[in-house]
């Protein structure tokens, strides 16, 4: 499958990621919205033979919390791994705890949260504390992230 240019502004929410983690084995992921510097993903657990949009069923099962990424030097400029759009999900919402995350960002004393549609909130040091970073992943991120959550580092070529 011949990997189509995309531009940052063309990324939408239900649009299919496809990343090769080693020869012939891809992660896939949902793109769930765009805020600060990135698009917010649920990953999924399912791992195919190629870039192509998979059944939808087999993108329902997804790690938790999502990860945001740096789509511009991954999706955009192509600059590090193999990821590309696969697909679209018509109508995709995500799940209550999707839609409950929040992303910390700030220093201490002056921390703020945002939530997937971008709002953003001053929070206190110890509120901050419970939700991810808002660090935008590349691609050795993503693989780490996915080992963090139980992948076999091979499967990741992280072994």
């Amino acid at each position: 499958m011949k990997k189509k240019k995309v531009k940052l502004g063309d990324i939408k929410s239900g649009d299919v990621v496809s990343f090769e983690c080693v020869p012939g084995t891809f992660g896939y992921g949902v793109i769930v919205s765009r805020i600060m510097d990135g698009h917010v993903a649920e990953l999924c657990k399912y791992f195919g033979p190629g870039p192509e949009m998979p059944p939808e069923s087999n993108l329902a099962d997804t790690f938790f919390p999502p990860v945001i990424l740096d789509a511009f030097s991954l999706i955009e400029k192509a600059v590090e791994g193999d990821w590309r759009i696969v697909g679209h999900i018509s109508n995709y919402l995500p799940d209550d705890r999707v839609s409950n995350i929040r992303f910390r960002w700030g220093v201490k004393g002056k921390q703020s949260t945002t939530d997937i549609h971008n709002h953003h909130e001053k929070v206190s040091d110890e509120e901050a504390a419970k939700w991810p970073n808002a660090s935008p992943s590349g691609d050795w991120d993503v693989k780490n992230y996915l080992k963090d959550q139980g992948v076999d580092p091979e499967l990741l070529g992280l072994a």
